[in-house]
């Protein structure tokens, strides 16, 4: 029997190893590795080598990965850090404790990016289908004062000319319906490229929190053609109090 140098256990004559506090003896030697005191729980030595393998105790490509993610997209990065920190694998868990405050940090100043560049992006996007919206009132313009210059239109369809030529409003759908026949309607429809009678499914701006509609047209002095969106904002302020009808002269 021979007793361990370092904790006194008694132990066999050929033990390699003290069983108790893992001390390996020098007759024995190999390239050692620290060895760790007993398990707890089962009572077999815990060391730096099982099987012949270290233990990794560094960060996962995980967590790895996650702390990478928090600075670019931080919703991934937030996720990949839980799931690591969810695994018990005795590796390190710095790295995803870190990825998942920086994600959350991430997420929240988004958050608050967002709600400060709404208002603005909304009211930007509406000024922008304004300028869409008066440039189709200005091809509709344009293409019933066309229209009207064509010989052959006149004829065929003088009395539907001199009907929309009392200065009055009318709406662009009343132009539609008639295909492309010649008359002033199929006219109209073959330069702006489709049907006046669908024409409130190309208009973008808003009026009132709802989509504007009802694009008008009138002609004056026998040949100036005028054309409207009335429910809709010039000014981009959806219909607000005192807001100015898309018009173009």
């Amino acid at each position: 029997m021979k007793y361990c140098n370092q904790c006194g256990n008694q132990l066999e004559d050929s033990a390699a190893f003290c069983t108790r506090c893992g001390f390996q003896f020098a007759s024995n030697a190999q390239p050692s590795y620290a060895q760790n005191a007993y398990a707890s729980a089962g009572g077999y030595p815990t060391t730096a080598m099982q099987q012949g393998k270290p233990v990794k105790t560094g960060p996962t490509g995980l967590s790895i990965a996650a702390f990478i993610l928090s600075f670019f997209i931080p919703l991934a990065g937030l996720i990949m850090g839980i799931v690591d920190l969810a695994k018990k694998s005795g590796r390190k868990k710095g790295l995803s404790i870190a990825a998942v405050i920086l994600s959350s940090f991430g997420l929240l100043w988004m958050l608050l990016l967002v709600g400060i560049m709404a208002p603005s992006l909304t009211k930007y996007i509406e000024k922008t289908n304004v300028s869409s919206d008066i440039q189709l009132c200005d091809t509709v313009r344009t293409a019933i004062t066309t229209a009207m210059m064509d010989p052959s239109v006149i004829a065929g369809d003088y009395d539907s000319i001199r009907f929309f030529s009392d200065g009055e409003w009318h709406s662009v759908t009343a132009l539609g319906g008639g295909g492309t026949d010649g008359t002033l309607n199929g006219a109209v429809y073959e330069i702006i490229g489709f049907d006046p009678y669908d024409i409130e499914s190309h208009i973008n701006s808003s009026y009132l929190g709802g989509k504007a509609s009802n694009m008008q047209f009138r002609i004056v002095n026998g040949n100036q053609v005028e054309v409207r969106i009335e429910n809709s904002d010039s000014l981009g302020r959806k219909g607000s109090s005192g807001a100015d009808p898309i018009s173009v002269p």
